[in-house]
């Protein structure tokens, strides 16, 4: 319930039309904020008092999981180039990251989106290309009988169930036999990541995750 100035009939018009649309809704307590999206059931104005006048909603949820405001980002395999300038050996000049630990902090198994950045040829010599990658704590496997393209980036959404390339468009039908999308989550606590490229590109992956939670705060 709340408070709200209107004026006259025209701006009753535009705050239900605003009202009318699904919404992400917010809840925040100290450094806490998780969001849910929702949509109103049921909304009335009452005791209108000049221009003021109260109002009562009801929200309705779909999916009944709150989630944290903004997702994680991490690195699934990242080639960071460590010179930067004058150099005096012996030195690192390369830094890697190779498989990512991520930590489900939520209440309820969470579906990833995964984006895969070209970074150009790695010197294999591949006939048969495929990629994709593996969650060492469940056991599930995902390939994709696919190599990227210079510039190419592909984004596989694991919640939505889709796969798309900004090159080739829809790839779904390039997923392996007998593997599934709705099979790679991530499940409450540590899952460790990895990347399977069986192709002659080098790809940089970020995995974005959010955490899902049964109770707001």
């Amino acid at each position: 319930s709340g408070d709200v100035f209107i004026k006259d009939n025209r701006n009753i018009d535009k705050f239900l039309d605003v009202l009318a649309q699904d919404v992400w809704v917010t809840v925040c307590k100290g450094r806490k904020r998780r969001k849910i999206y929702t949509k109103i059931k049921e909304f009335e104005i009452y005791n209108k008092n000049g221009g003021y006048s109260g109002f009562v909603l009801q929200l309705e949820a779909d999916e009944p999981f709150f989630r944290d405001v903004e997702s994680e980002e991490n690195y699934i395999f990242k080639r960071e180039n460590m010179v930067t300038g004058n150099i005096d050996l012996p030195c690192i000049f390369t830094k890697r990251t190779v498989g990512i630990n991520i930590i489900n902090k939520g209440s309820q198994r969470s579906y990833p989106k995964i984006i895969i950045y070209d970074m150009g040829n790695n010197g294999k010599n591949v006939t048969e290309k495929s990629l994709g990658f593996v969650n060492k704590k469940t056991g599930a496997t995902v390939m994709f009988e696919y190599g990227t393209s210079a510039g190419e980036v592909v984004t596989v959404d694991f919640d939505k169930r889709k796969a798309f390339s900004n090159l080739s468009g829809d790839i779904s039908g390039f997923l392996a036999l007998e593997n599934y999308l709705s099979a790679f989550y991530f499940d409450e606590g540590e899952n460790f990541i990895d990347i399977i490229n069986n192709t002659d590109r080098e790809v940089s992956p970020v995995c974005i995750h959010e955490n899902y939670y049964n109770e707001c705060l």
